[in-house]
């Protein structure tokens, strides 16, 4: 069974020392464990420069074919990004497969009147969002702006990465409620949360991730490959539900 990892960094984080600091690690470990596909950013997007990091992730694209750019956006279009038409020429030059966003570090909200531009934009593209749960701002309330964010744009996939445990009594009411909302496999530790995920709200809410180099990836395919659930919800979970997500973006060129 085939893997697509949708939660996937490259480049420099903290001062530890990862067990994957290269593409050429990253992709030797994806063949040992059985991911055929990662979506990655580079950290120098997150942490530091905004151009340099995505054209980072665009180049280590370019020399693994095991690996799909992850693009880090803010609010600013037109300071940041050259406009509108920049941003798509980017996207569509270099087959980005997902946005990432980082509101708490890059000092923004979900709220619509601050990310309007960016989401009109993203909707129109049908582009995946991706979101750290200990990015969208932190506390309770931060998953106000994340429900208001599906129901404000339901045509953009949300992703919500890193979901840990305790959150199961937010996630699991707004995968009832938004059809657009899933999360990822990384940190999805609770005790058969798969399996109760996939019997009360289906198989399509879940994507699979494993958050390298920060974490070893083998655990997150053996997850998915022993858990008590049918063959095609695994396949659905693995790489089908992320598939069908890339399929419906829509590159104008």
């Amino acid at each position: 069974m085939q893997f697509i990892d949708i939660n996937a960094m490259l480049g420099e984080w903290t001062p530890k020392n990862l067990f994957l600091r290269t593409a050429d690690e990253m992709e030797q470990e994806m063949k040992r464990v059985g991911i055929e596909k990662a979506y990655v950013m580079d950290t120098k997007a997150w942490l530091s420069e905004l151009t340099a990091g995505n054209n980072a992730a665009v180049q280590a694209a370019k020399e693994h074919s095991m690996l799909s750019p992850v693009m880090v956006m803010t609010p600013l279009l037109e300071q940041e990004f050259g406009g509108r038409e920049g941003a798509v020429e980017f996207i569509c030059k270099n087959r980005i497969v997902a946005v990432r966003l980082f509101p708490r570090d890059h000092g923004y909200t979900l709220n619509p009147w601050n990310i309007d531009k960016l989401f009109t934009l993203l909707s129109d593209l049908r582009m995946p969002v991706l979101i750290d749960e200990m990015e969208h701002t932190g506390g309770l309330e931060s998953y106000d702006e994340l429900y208001h964010l599906c129901c404000e744009y339901p045509d953009v996939p949300i992703v919500l990465l890193t979901p840990g445990y305790r959150s199961a009594r937010m996630i699991y009411p707004m995968m009832e409620k938004c059809k657009n909302f899933h999360i990822d496999t990384s940190l999805l530790i609770a005790y058969r949360a798969v399996e109760e995920i996939v019997a009360c709200f289906g198989a399509e809410h879940i994507l699979f991730g494993t958050r390298m180099p920060y974490l070893e990836p083998g655990t997150f395919v053996g997850r998915i490959l022993y858990a008590d659930i049918s063959q095609e919800d695994k396949e659905k979970i693995a790489y089908g539900n992320i598939d069908s997500l890339n399929r419906q973006i829509r590159y104008p060129y």
